[in-house]
């Protein structure tokens, strides 16, 4: 068994052409080189309704994808102002060093509490 890779953008223009031809999820697949399931997937999750239909257009379904994939990213802990700002106004003008400033809001906010190597990185 191969390992997985993510649909391409023409990979799901080849799927919507063949989709526009009438033709089956197996017909789809074996054109393809993929699975059956990842195609039948692959259309069900980026399909829109039209009128009393479903459409599958790629342009859509990679912008989705593209959405997707942003949204399950683990956000950066030094990414909320409140903690970057003060982290940055403690090394610029208090000359803190990032173990000072991890142990003291570690001690008086722990809702902000951040490592030393979070604040070196």
């Amino acid at each position: 068994m191969g390992r997985y890779t993510h649909l391409t953008l023409a990979e799901r223009e080849e799927i919507m052409l063949l989709r526009h031809e009438g033709r089956s999820y197996g017909e789809i697949a074996l054109a393809t080189g993929r699975d059956k399931s990842t195609i039948s997937r692959e259309i069900d999750r980026n399909s829109f309704k039209v009128g009393t239909g479903r459409c599958y257009r790629a342009s859509t379904a990679q912008r989705r994808y593209e959405e997707r994939r942003l949204a399950c990213a683990r956000p950066r802990r030094l990414d909320d102002g409140e903690l970057a700002g003060l982290v940055v106004r403690l090394i610029a003008r208090e000359r803190w060093s990032p173990e000072q400033i991890a142990g003291r809001i570690g001690l008086e906010r722990p809702d902000l509490a951040v490592s030393a190597s979070t604040i070196y990185r």
